[in-house]
């Protein structure tokens, strides 16, 4: 991406800086959003379709696209993720946009991701817990959120290890 607009500049192809956003493109935060929802379906090595589905929907509710701008969303945070070598950037993303309510949210969508498969994994676990304390969120309201998104599973996909 950021190669692509180097070689453009080089090339005198770079769009003038009011020609606003480029199309189809989510904005940073929306990256972020969808590349630590990709991250936590990953964590156990399984990118399952349950998962996939789980975080198209989320992105749908949170940020009010249609499933298209879901599908591209989510590509762009899975790249997004591949390139980054810490959650540092999506993080700092997120905290210098969001307040204390939506980062918690995150946290909720981050376990949702988690036990949409009917188990958390170790390293989805500690995905959120690493991410949440990126997020400043406090282990109280990182264990509600982690109540809330088990409670809201259909009960035949109920996590089957370490949830409360």
């Amino acid at each position: 991406m950021l190669f692509d607009r180097i070689r453009a500049a080089l090339a005198g192809s770079v769009p003038k800086p009011d020609a606003g956003p480029v199309p189809d493109e989510g904005s940073p935060v929306e990256i972020a959003c969808a590349a630590l929802l990709a991250e936590a379906a990953g964590m156990d090595e399984r990118f399952d379709p349950v998962e996939r589905r789980t975080i198209l929907t989320l992105l749908e509710r949170r940020f009010q696209i249609d499933g298209p701008a879901a599908e591209r969303l989510l590509e762009q945070g899975k790249a997004a993720s591949a390139e980054a070598s810490s959650y540092y950037r999506f993080t700092r993303a997120i905290n210098d946009s969001w307040g204390d309510e939506a980062r918690t949210e995150l946290i909720y969508l981050l376990w949702s991701v988690a036990c949409a498969d009917g188990r958390i994994d170790p390293y989805e676990d500690m995905l959120v817990r690493r991410v949440a304390g990126l997020l400043h969120v406090s282990d109280r309201a990182r264990g509600e959120a982690r109540r809330r998104a088990v409670a809201s599973l259909p009960e035949h996909s109920q996590p089957t290890e370490d949830c409360p």
